[in-house]
């Protein structure tokens, strides 16, 4: 009997997409599924953890920031990272790389932050790095959980959920292929006029789960001015999955 933990996804607006036929022996990495319930539509990505990384390669520094946060009771500490390399150095994690993303201005309007999960026995659970870009008026999340050697972590699911009020918003699936050769399950939600309010897919590399998101800025005005439909496909189609 598999572990199952759950997480709650704030509820982002984003933008429409043009998907491509993919073939049907290719799956993708994190199952998902639609819920229509009497209120709301709850979308639903299950992620098999089959890998960890070991607390061995966390840095001394947060070692010693867990071992202090612990003495007072808290499961786990926030941080506002300087960039994605002092994560990966701090956390012995090599994320995915976008060279699209890259090129992008980070949002001032939110920041990029980094919330660590410890237990009693001060060993880090998992960690929580979001970040965030602005393109002109489209806003991007990238979430990413990375999980570490804890008794019953490995071999464990954890299930993502995100719910709309089905009043106001329709849900679509599809599938695409990236130029990787990865397969992703692409969620499109519109709202009652027909305008696409969101889109979001997650996918899996190694020991870390991660949630993208594109959203319009605008999606809230009557001006509500959409972004191509390939964009989310462009910014898919721009990861390295080498490392």
């Amino acid at each position: 009997m598999k572990k199952s933990l759950t997480f709650s996804f704030a509820m982002l607006l984003g933008a429409a997409v043009l998907l491509s036929p993919v073939s049907n022996a290719l799956e993708a990495d994190m199952s998902s599924s639609i819920a229509y319930r009497s209120e709301d539509t709850q979308i639903c990505y299950v992620s098999e953890i089959d890998e960890v990384i070991s607390n061995t390669e966390i840095d001394k520094s947060v070692r010693q920031t867990v071992k202090e946060r612990a003495r007072t009771g808290s499961a786990f500490y926030s941080m506002t990272p300087e960039s994605q390399e002092q994560v990966e150095q701090l956390f012995g994690v090599p994320f995915v790389e976008n060279a699209l993303l890259d090129t992008m201005e980070h949002s001032t309007a939110q920041k990029d932050q980094l919330n660590v999960f410890f237990n009693s026995s001060t060993k880090v659970m998992e960690t929580e790095y979001t970040r965030y870009w602005l393109d002109g008026n489209v806003s991007i999340s990238l979430c990413a959980n990375t999980f570490y050697d804890v008794d019953g972590m490995c071999g464990s699911q954890k299930t993502y959920t995100k719910t709309f009020p089905k009043q106001n918003y329709s849900i679509s699936k599809k599938l695409y292929t990236s130029r990787s050769g990865k397969c992703f399950e692409i969620y499109t939600v519109q709202d009652r006029a027909g305008c696409t309010t969101a889109q979001y897919t997650m996918f899996q590399h190694h020991a870390t789960d991660y949630a993208l998101y594109v959203c319009n800025e605008n999606a809230q005005k009557s001006e509500t001015a959409g972004i191509p439909n390939d964009y989310l496909l462009t910014l898919l189609d721009s990861f390295s999955f080498e490392n």
